[in-house]
């Protein structure tokens, strides 16, 4: 009996070592070189991961789909290998907190979404990093947003 659980065992994790993902390749620049690719990660669940690629083969955007709609969480890259925007998808809708990036690394706004629209606080950087707009958002409309250089509410 030990024998044929230890074959049984044997054999299942050579047949799931074994699995291989499928990549599919969506879109070619003129050169050849990959522009968009999906890498299938669960084909029961219809699970599989995009990558949109700069002519260089640097990740410009990367990213899970299920079902042909975001979900979790999503990368974009600027060209100089910085992170863009982060953000997280539920059912192809933007969800969450989200953040994006000037080239440099430097934060240029960060805020929260409900169903792919702003929600709740946002904010927005200059070039350095500081301040310079907050803007409160609730049921799609801007409840109050203030600017740094008056500190005035510009609505």
């Amino acid at each position: 009996m030990y024998k044929i659980f230890v074959i049984g065992l044997v054999g299942f994790m050579l047949v799931s070592c074994n699995k291989s993902k499928s990549v599919e390749i969506v879109e070619t620049y003129e050169n050849g070189e990959i522009k968009i690719r999906k890498t299938t990660k669960n084909t029961k669940e219809n699970i599989y991961l995009y990558e949109e690629l700069y002519q260089s083969g640097q990740v410009k955007i990367i990213g899970e789909m299920k079902d042909d709609k975001r979900f979790g969480e999503w990368r974009a890259y600027h060209e100089n290998g910085n992170v863009w925007s982060v953000g997280e998808y539920v059912e192809g809708k933007r969800q969450g907190f989200s953040e994006v990036f000037f080239p440099g690394g430097v934060i240029n706004m960060s805020g929260y979404y409900k169903d792919d629209r702003p929600d709740s606080l946002w904010v927005i950087y200059d070039n350095l990093g500081d301040t310079s707009q907050v803007t409160l958002y609730r049921n799609n409309e801007i409840v109050k947003s203030y600017n740094k250089s008056t500190m005035a509410p510009l609505k």
